[in-house]
């Protein structure tokens, strides 16, 4: 799977804290989108 830059930048930019991965900042609905396949993907789940 090719990641876009863009979401790169974003899990780039996130914070992890033991087994979580924590995002900085509201995304915009389709870079969410993007970025929530990719997390999946990887097999990441999403706890809001």
């Amino acid at each position: 799977m090719k990641i876009d830059p863009d979401v790169l930048d974003v899990l780039r930019a996130a914070t992890v804290d033991g087994p979580a991965l924590r995002l900085n900042g509201q995304l915009e609905r389709k870079l969410y989108e993007r970025v929530n396949l990719a997390l999946h993907a990887l097999g990441g789940v999403w706890h809001r």
